[in-house]
């Protein structure tokens, strides 16, 4: 097969089977906020979030970010919500 019979063909393929999906509520594996100073950052409270995944070999992470005076609040619900949404 040449290389552009192969490129041709991309994403027609299926998935190996051996990846798995990591996004279940089941598979959380770490979940983390950040919430920094306004030095930098144009006077702005920054907040950061993330919630990691791992099902097997496979890692995911999903990522939230806010900014204001209440960017930590924010962060969190979105995560909340976020993770609501994969309990279904």
């Amino acid at each position: 097969m040449s290389l552009l019979d192969s490129l041709s063909n991309f994403g027609k393929n299926k998935m190996p089977s051996l990846l798995k999906d990591p996004f279940g509520v089941n598979k959380i594996s770490r979940i983390y906020v950040t919430f920094n100073e306004p030095f930098f950052q144009n006077g702005k409270w920054r907040s950061h979030g993330s919630i990691e995944f791992k099902n097997g070999n496979t890692k995911g992470e999903q990522t939230f970010d806010a900014e204001g005076d209440d960017a930590f609040d924010q962060v969190v619900l979105q995560m909340r919500e976020f993770i609501k949404e994969l309990q279904k």
